[in-house]
């Protein structure tokens, strides 16, 4: 749902200001190499990776091409390509301190899937204040998921299942978060969030949705597709050694899946 929002804007806004969109997809888990190569061969004036990634010899093709290539809400250190990302360990923190502050003691987080940088960088922020806020490592328990509302729904069940189960889990994006809801309401009766607090990331639309009343982190994509349509239009600077990493800050938004502070 996220990349589906990022792309029908990203889309938009090119097409507000004149330019064509294509539209390449790349299978779940692979790098988008043969994909970046057949579009430099239609002489794209520029290209967006939203999901994926690309290896360093296709990135410096893009360079030889003069032609700049963006990575968006990623970015891979020594490519030469830029990134335009969300803090993502800010938003982390963000959660950890909500979560500190509002009494919680026992506490989980559901990350997703193990190769991508955002969900590591969303659980280092986390556990890292955690741990300067006092926390020790033994309080806090780690669930691999796969970015899926199966996948968190089965990671909190094998949470909550335990003799002494969280009072709070962070999931490392919010379709998680909701599968993780209805696995805490429809099959252990917890009153959520009374008995027990969820945290997503990203603010999809169905974290609103009055079944959910979500609190995420809310990722700042419209300043971030500005941002990534700003570097498309600059072109590739010369010399260009290697990228470098914009992070925008998210926002922590408060609604009903988590217990408010004192």
């Amino acid at each position: 749902p996220f990349y589906t929002y990022v792309l029908q804007v990203l889309t938009r806004r090119l097409q507000e200001i004149g330019r064509q969109v294509m539209l390449f997809t790349v299978p779940k888990g692979e790098q988008a190499d043969e994909a970046v190569r057949q579009l430099l061969a239609f002489q794209v004036e520029g290209l967006v990776l939203t999901s994926t990634t690309t290896t360093a010899v296709v990135a410096d093709e893009c360079y030889q091409h003069g032609t700049p290539l963006v990575l968006f809400n990623r970015f891979e250190p020594g490519v030469r390509t830029n990134g335009i990302a969300c803090d993502n360990a800010e938003g982390g923190r963000l959660v950890a301190n909500h979560l500190l502050d509002a009494g919680h003691q026992r506490l989980a987080y559901i990350a997703g899937l193990a190769h991508t940088r955002a969900s590591t960088q969303r659980g280092k922020g986390f556990t890292d204040r955690l741990r300067e806020r006092g926390v020790m490592d033994e309080q806090v328990q780690l669930v691999q998921a796969e970015y899926t509302y199966e996948s968190g729904y089965k990671a909190a069940r094998q949470l909550l299942a335990q003799d002494e189960p969280p009072d709070a889990i962070f999931c490392a994006n919010d379709i998680m978060a909701i599968g993780a809801m209805d696995a805490a309401r429809y099959e252990f009766g917890l009153k959520i969030p009374d008995e027990l607090s969820i945290i997503g990331f990203d603010d999809i639309p169905a974290a609103s949705w009055p079944a959910y009343h979500l609190t995420t982190v809310r990722q700042p994509v419209d300043q971030m597709i500005e941002a990534a349509i700003a570097q498309l239009l600059d072109g590739v600077p010369d010399p260009f050694p290697t990228g470098t990493l914009t992070l925008l800050e998210g926002e922590l938004v408060r609604r009903g899946s988590a217990r408010l502070l004192p």
